[in-house]
């Protein structure tokens, strides 16, 4: 059965409890000189540092704790004249994106930064003036938007274009602000399925807007409303986010008044499906020479640093649909460079202030459970004279799961015989975070005999000693359990065999009746997948509005279950679903099917 602790943020949540989850504050264990800027990237390597100072670049790659793993290595050197750093990684090849003599560069390390090639692509600015270059990973592609003195000479453009590694080639270029009379400012920019979203600030109205590329074509650009207190004096920036199927806009407006001044952060959303925006009425006030920082997380939250007026203090909140949570934590930035990168579930903290002498990188970890791990599958493997099950899924991307040597992951079994009830759930590996397969032996299919099942399940740990949710089960059937090891309760399975004896294991497309039914507020949903592919299940209302998705992804050929709970899933009201008649619906290849469930409460 799939364990799937699933919270749909279908944005209007109620925030409860807000949990610590911040590590103590360390130095990163080298110096970098005066007045240094820091970006970062997290993947499962750790945690990928580019800094620059007078025109020059170098990188660096700590672990999750902040343990240096390599440092000082050269980018550019000073005196070249970069600015605005990026760094993205893919696996071994790390890139850096920046600014250098009116053209966008990108230099390549093909082995984990220690070694760079600074002439490996560029391309020319339209006009001159860069301002801005932010650098976004999207699959094997990186999506790169900039600013620059527009060719009239007066105001800027935003600009996006696509950049492809392994060609290298760019292509798709698009001058945002192409139909803005005045151009626009501060370019950020979000991608969701077949969709490009870049936001800016349209130059002299100061107005939030953003615009999309649909499947290729860009749309009109849409304005974003905004609290427009009495004398707003100046739009800052604005950052879009995709949170569950909504696009958000968290911008940053100064505003002053006879005896007072200050500045205010503000949010508003739409759905993906709609190009009507919505405005949170909530803002967060805070001084106007304070900075603050914005990132968000897989687990739909919008994470907010920023210095709290009544606090007196730098504090971390989030945003769950809209609304904020209480202050999780003290978290100080520094005005001179602050940088919060994300990786699925965690942040990292980067903040240096040495504008007068040399100074190490303040580095802090907030540490959430890891995500679930995706894409198990069993299939049949010969071992030997046996027909065993060989278990596959895909690795974590955190690097506080992949580093790990032993017990990243906990890979469960359970067993049964015919139509009697299942055995307990037995743990039967505990892998490394850089192993992604298992073969059962202990499971037989050799011969012909009595007919037993086996389920599997998994879930990561990551350093502290936080567990994901669990993956989706898979389950195989076989003919014969040698448990060799007693006190481990397995460690290799297998299949369904023939009067033959050779392997058949096949499936046919198949949605069960959720059990219980009616139920209160759990039950689970099993199904059957002939043919490997893309796998949607979702639950829907009376009205047929989708209240939850529950699978989303590829899957193997096999059987699988999920549990879905009703008490984790809020209606767009912001109240518990109510009692009633919901719909689930199987979706995969040509096949389709749609039963009935009912919560009753």
């Amino acid at each position: 059965m799939k364990k799937l602790i699933f919270i749909l943020t279908v944005l209007f949540i109620s925030v409860g409890f807000s949990q610590n989850y911040w590590s103590s504050e360390t130095d990163i264990n080298f110096f970098v000189q005066s007045n240094t800027i820091v970006t970062s990237f997290v993947d499962q390597n750790g945690v990928h540092i580019v800094y620059s100072r007078n025109g020059g670049i170098r990188y660096a790659l700590v672990n999750s704790n902040g343990g240096v793993i390599k440092y000082d290595k050269v980018i550019e050197s000073e005196g070249a004249g970069t600015n605005h750093a990026n760094v993205v990684a893919f696996g071994n090849d790390v890139y850096a994106v920046y600014y250098k003599n009116d053209d966008i560069k990108v230099a390549r390390s093909t082995n984990l930064g220690d070694t760079w090639n600074n002439t490996f692509s560029s391309r020319d600015l339209v006009n001159t003036g860069c301002n801005k270059i932010l650098a976004y990973k999207y699959d094997a592609l990186i999506y790169i938007v900039w600013s620059e003195v527009r060719v009239s000479g007066w105001g800027y453009d935003s600009h996006f274009i696509k950049f492809t590694p392994s060609g290298p080639s760019w292509s798709e270029y698009k001058n945002i602000t192409d139909n803005e009379e005045y151009g626009g400012d501060e370019p950020d920019l979000t991608f969701s399925p077949d969709r490009v979203h870049v936001s800016f600030i349209k130059y002299q109205f100061d107005e939030p807007k953003t615009r999309d590329r649909s499947s290729g074509t860009w749309q009109a650009s849409q304005s974003v409303p905004f609290n427009y207190l009495p004398y707003t004096t100046n739009l800052r920036k604005g950052k879009p986010i995709i949170s569950s199927n909504y696009l958000n806009e968290m911008y940053r407006a100064d505003y002053a008044s006879i005896g007072t001044e200050g500045s205010y952060i503000g949010h508003s959303y739409r759905s993906l499906g709609s190009s009507t925006w919505n405005q949170n009425n909530e803002n967060l006030f805070t001084p106007v020479n304070k900075i603050h920082v914005v990132n968000n997380t897989l687990n739909n939250r919008i994470h907010i640093i920023y210095y709290d007026e009544q606090a007196v203090n730098y504090v971390h909140k989030y945003l769950t649909g809209t609304t904020y949570s209480g202050v999780i934590a003290n978290v100080p930035l520094f005005e001179q460079s602050s940088f919060l990168s994300s990786n699925s579930n965690d942040l990292y903290l980067l903040r240096v202030s040495n504008p007068d002498y040399p100074s190490k990188i303040k580095f802090r970890h907030y540490d959430d459970a890891p995500l679930a791990p995706t894409g198990l599958a069993v299939n049949p493997y010969q071992q030997g004279n046996v027909q065993c099950a060989k278990l596959t899924w895909q690795l974590n991307n955190e690097p506080d799961v992949f580093v790990k040597t032993y017990n990243a992951y906990q890979v469960e079994r359970r067993i049964k015989f015919l139509d009697n009830p299942w055995g307990p759930w037995t743990v039967v590996y505990s892998p490394g975070g850089s192993i992604s397969q298992f073969i059962d032996s202990e499971v037989q299919g050799a011969g012909s005999g009595e007919s037993y099942f086996a389920e599997y399940r998994m879930r990561a740990l990551d350093n502290n000693n936080h567990y994901s949710a669990y993956s989706s089960t898979v389950m195989i059937e076989f003919l014969k359990f040698i448990h060799n090891s007693p006190g481990n309760n397995g460690s290799n399975a297998t299949n369904k065999v023939n009067n033959s004896g050779s392997a058949a294991l096949s499936y046919n497309y198949e949605l069960s009746q959720n059990y219980p039914n009616p139920f209160n507020p759990t039950t689970t949903i099993s199904y059957s997948i002939k043919n490997a592919g893309e796998v949607s299940l979702k639950v829907y209302d009376m009205l047929g509005t989708e209240v939850a998705s529950l699978v989303n992804e590829n899957q193997e050929a096999g059987n699988y279950s999920i549990t879905f709970n009703a008490a984790e899933l809020p209606s767009r009201s912001g109240s518990a679903l109510t009692s009633g008649i919901y719909f689930y619906t199987l979706t995969s290849g040509n096949f389709m099917e749609t039963k009935k469930l009912i919560l009753l409460k």
